[in-house]
């Protein structure tokens, strides 16, 4: 007679709770890179894991979380005051040298500017963009 549960059945039935109730967002394709992105900025990132079947551009956002954590924390700590402004010109194409020229003239130290836009170089202008308004939009209105 058997008293319980095999211990495979056991196993099935906790794998399923522990999914189930998992908090993790995934990152599979285009349509999550979005929030993707702005979670990272926010400092949120944490809750988020890559698809196995993960799109190309959802793996490339995700080798970049790097970055987008940088540039959000910065955002988020006292550079969001040029710092925004330099997203928002690499987003709309603008040189780099002449972007740096107005974080520089608003008060920026050169190395802190270099530093944002090197990070910003391996975004693309709508992760740029993501994170402008994921950050600056909140920074700007808690000023």
């Amino acid at each position: 007679m058997d008293r319980g549960l095999s211990k495979g059945c056991l196993f099935a039935i906790v794998g399923l709770l522990v999914a189930g109730c998992s908090s993790a967002e995934t990152l599979r394709d285009s349509h999550d890179i979005a929030p993707f992105v702005k979670s990272v900025a926010k400092g949120d990132g944490a809750k988020w894991q890559l698809a196995t079947d993960a799109s190309p551009r959802a793996k490339r956002a995700w080798r970049n979380r790097g970055s987008t954590q940088t540039i959000g924390f910065e955002l988020r700590n006292g550079q969001a005051r040029w710092g925004c402004r330099v997203l928002e010109l690499l987003r709309a194409g603008h040189e780099k040298f002449q972007t740096a020229g107005v974080a520089e003239s608003e008060g920026a130290y050169a190395s802190t500017v270099n530093e944002m836009i090197g990070e910003a170089d391996s975004l693309t202008p709508a992760e740029l963009g993501d994170i402008v308004g994921a950050v600056c939009a909140r920074s700007s209105a808690s000023h």
